[in-house]
């Protein structure tokens, strides 16, 4: 256009009816003008195309990015679904994670997630190997059997004394029917009589309980034995 306007423009200054006659010289300033003109030409295109590049920027930025409407209801800005309000302005919420208002977060991860360069990234549970689980089930093995043996020894104390007891008035009983000390003919020698007795059913009492005792323990220490060796019997 401005190309157009110089050449129309010649003959004006030139006077009507004036031909113009151009050497050499001023051949090349006009091509070096119309050089100048195009070169105009081309930066004003060039600018109206980054006109138009920036204005669709913005658009996109505007659709995808700010997402805020204006809410009719309390005049108020919101943010479109997948974002979170923060700080005045939208931010967006990734993948396994959830919008917050705590004042200090726009989201936070789901349970099972950590944050990593502004993502959520599954939490990688650490395998235990082989050995450490087998030793952590023999810990567990053996705190069950330690536990299973104290309570056999507090049972197995209980049946020794009431062994103990029956066996006492058992024999006391037998050697009371082969002696009867109500034969004597003074009290003092019946108490004698019967003490005698006492003493010999106890003495008899304790023998036997020390061997039921001995069988008990014996018992008892096999059960713990097989307990240790993974045969853990939870009826005992």
């Amino acid at each position: 256009m401005k190309k157009l306007l110089l050449i129309l423009t010649i003959p004006l200054l030139m006077g009507a009816g004036c031909t113009i006659s151009l050497d050499d010289n001023n051949s090349d300033k006009v091509k070096e003008l119309e050089q100048k003109i195009e070169k105009l030409e081309a930066e004003q295109q060039t600018e109206e195309d980054t006109s138009e590049v920036n204005a669709i920027s913005e658009e996109d930025i505007i659709e995808e990015t700010a997402k805020v409407t204006d809410s009719p209801s309390n005049n108020t800005l919101t943010c479109s679904y997948g974002y979170s309000m923060f700080g005045g302005s939208c931010v967006k919420i990734p993948e396994n994670a959830h919008a917050v208002n705590n004042g200090a977060d726009a989201w936070l991860c789901n349970e099972g997630y950590e944050e990593y360069n502004n993502t959520c990234q599954k939490k990688e549970v650490p395998q235990q190997n082989d050995e450490e689980e087998e030793k952590e089930s023999d810990e567990i093995l053996i705190a069950k059997c330690k536990a299973q043996k104290e309570s056999l020894e507090i049972k197995g104390k209980a049946l020794i004394e009431k062994y103990y007891q029956d066996k006492y008035f058992e024999i006391l009983e037998m050697i009371d029917a082969s002696d009867n000390c109500a034969d004597g003919i003074l009290p003092e020698t019946i108490a004698i009589c019967r003490d005698g007795h006492a003493t010999l059913a106890r003495n008899e009492a304790t023998k036997l309980t020390k061997e039921y005792e001995t069988t008990v323990n014996s018992a008892f220490a096999k059960v713990y034995s097989e307990c240790l060796n993974g045969n853990y019997n939870p009826n005992l």
